[in-house]
């Protein structure tokens, strides 16, 4: 495989384009179903049919976006089925318009070698932005957890006012050991509490990735401002010059 069509300004771009919206689509897909599993409770079902409304619009990808919507904790399929629909476009045009524009100035000879390319970083891009966005979930989530424990510490009157009213709460409701009980239910919470912390972290980064992704396509030369061919030389005259 030829390295020749990186000489082309627009195709070093594109192919920088293509790296980092594949880190960010494929970190996205990646990211999701976590999310939906891991604090939403859904089901391996729930969680496939979530994500299959994306693959359907990324298939028939029509024109049109659905409003923009923010996504908070009473949210149920529906609205994760608008949030992917949104998405799957957004893929398509993502995806397209970056290998639009890498070729868009090549010269039909580099073609083979430019599609080549393309898919290679796509992929590369995806593997990359996993392991990010793994590593992201990984770190944070200890990071807030552990913000989050020292919060609740004996020290905050908050934190045992609310653990008092838990411990009522169990005593009204027969626990056998109400204040083991109560500290179980809060140690529950602030875990779940750092993993949508984390999560917040990680899409974060995923939409800053989409956003750089798409200032650097500013930078790019509009395909009809190429440098024009050296004119042909002009035909001999027949019998040469009297």
């Amino acid at each position: 495989m030829s390295l020749a069509p990186f000489q082309d300004r627009n195709f070093t771009l594109g192919i920088l384009i293509t790296f980092i919206s594949g880190a960010s689509l494929y970190g996205g897909t990646f990211l999701l179903p976590l999310f939906l599993a891991h604090v939403r409770g859904y089901s391996a079902a729930e969680v496939g049919n979530v994500m299959l409304v994306s693959g359907l619009v990324m298939f028939v990808a029509t024109p049109a976006l659905g409003r923009f919507v923010r996504a908070d904790d009473q949210w149920g399929f529906w609205e994760f089925a608008g949030m992917q629909t949104a998405r799957g476009l957004g893929s398509m045009v993502a995806m397209i318009a970056a290998s639009q524009m890498s070729v868009a100035t090549l010269p039909l000879s580099m073609m083979k070698d430019a599609s080549g390319l393309i898919n290679l970083i796509r992929n590369v891009g995806g593997a990359f932005g996993i392991a990010i966005i793994s590593t992201t979930l990984f770190q944070t989530g200890a990071a807030h957890l552990q913000a989050l424990s020292q919060g609740v510490s004996g020290a905050s009157l908050r934190a045992q006012d609310f653990l008092a009213g838990m411990t009522s709460r169990m005593e009204e409701l027969g626990v056998a050991d109400p204040a083991g009980a109560a500290r179980k239910a809060m140690g529950f919470m602030i875990q779940r509490d750092a993993q949508v912390l984390a999560y917040i972290d990680a899409f974060a980064l995923v939409a800053v990735g989409a956003a750089i992704a798409a200032a650097i396509g500013f930078f790019a030369a509009p395909a009809g401002l190429k440098a024009p061919s050296a004119p042909a030389a002009p035909a001999a005259r027949p019998g040469g010059d009297d």
